[in-house]
């Protein structure tokens, strides 16, 4: 305002007036109907492609035999990560049905350009959203990816130093390499069961049979000797049997692990049934262990009822998912299937 003519002056105020317009410039203006319109069929069309990349997203990662780190932690996000796939989806198809009645109508109004600025943003957010989801996956793919190729490059580096002479460092290398592949494929074939080589440790780690005895004092001490051999009997065939058990939990945790929910249930609300089930199974363990070392044969018939009741409930959640929530009002679930609290 400094820059204007002073008043009085010939021509001032209309000059400087022009002076001060010329000096503004001008908004930018709105984007017309057809680019509006462009723009969110490109929301809608992100809509569909991110529902459709949620929905082939690989959620299942512990156990698959790949990935041996982080499969544990990361497979939680990945499936919350997934979990509006369906609803991407939805909005994604109901967003071109949308566009398409605003295109035809050929009339713009701020209903109108408020659909379409608010269908573009969406179908941006959900670009983002999945892209999030993919790239998680990608690294962690990629970790163990990694991984596996050191295990493989071990070998020809094997190879290069038995060439050049390096005999006890290609031996080395290979040891290494073997024990790496071992440890990687351990861990990303998941837990292992009960009744393989951990069940066959346990029982090796029994006492053994003692030899031949002396001969009894009295007929008091060889009274008690008898009962002590056939507690020793007792607590090895509880050992084997507790050993079945574990295996018949592991079974049914990894069966639970893969039970489909119907709403109002959600992936949240299984996921914290499976780890319930999982802490059951875990305390259900230790007192099978200390009904070994006491000799209760009736524990072990608890435990084995409730794996029964944990079974048969699973069975009818596969027969009619959504049963047991209208009967009871919960959703289904193993834990609460059980007797006993343990």
């Amino acid at each position: 305002m400094r820059n204007l003519l002073e008043p009085g002056h010939e021509d001032g105020d209309e000059s400087g007036f022009a002076d001060f317009i010329s000096r503004l410039r001008p908004y930018p203006s709105p984007p017309g109907f057809q680019m509006a319109l462009l723009y969110a069929v490109a929301g809608a069309v992100g809509l569909l492609a991110a529902g459709i990349g949620l929905a082939i997203l690989p959620t299942d990662l512990e156990g698959d035999g790949f990935h041996a780190i982080g499969a544990s932690e990361v497979e939680p996000l990945l499936e919350f990560l997934a979990t509006p796939s369906s609803a991407f989806i939805f909005l994604g198809l109901m967003s071109l049905v949308a566009t398409g009645i605003v295109g035809m109508g050929r009339r713009v109004s701020d209903v109108t350009g408020g659909v379409l600025a608010a269908i573009t943003i969406v179908g941006v957010a959900a670009f983002l959203w999945t892209t999030v989801g993919w790239l998680v996956w990608g690294v962690l793919f990629a970790a163990n990816l990694l991984l596996w190729l050191l295990v493989l490059a071990s070998i020809p580096v094997a190879a290069v130093l038995f060439f050049r002479g390096e005999a006890a460092a290609a031996v080395v290398t290979l040891g290494v390499a073997f024990v790496l592949a071992s440890v990687l494929s351990q861990a990303a074939s998941g837990p292992v069961p009960s009744g393989g080589p951990a069940a066959n440790q346990e029982a090796a780690t029994l006492p053994p049979a003692k030899g031949a005895e002396s001969p009894p004092v009295s007929a008091e001490t060889e009274q008690q000797r008898r009962t002590e051999r056939r507690q020793r009997l007792r607590r090895a065939g509880l050992t084997q049997e507790r050993i079945a058990l574990k295996a018949r939990m592991e079974a049914e945790y990894a069966a639970w692990r893969h039970v489909p929910f119907v709403p109002p249930c959600d992936g949240a609300v299984r996921r914290g049934e499976v780890r319930d089930l999982r802490g059951r199974f875990a305390d259900m363990n230790l007192r099978l262990w200390a009904a070994v070392r006491y000799v209760e044969p009736g524990i072990f018939r608890q435990a084995a009822a409730d794996l029964e009741r944990v079974a048969r409930e699973r069975e009818r959640t596969l027969a009619d998912p959504t049963r047991l929530y209208e009967q009871e009002g919960r959703c289904p679930s193993g834990a609460a299937a059980m007797a006993n609290s343990w």
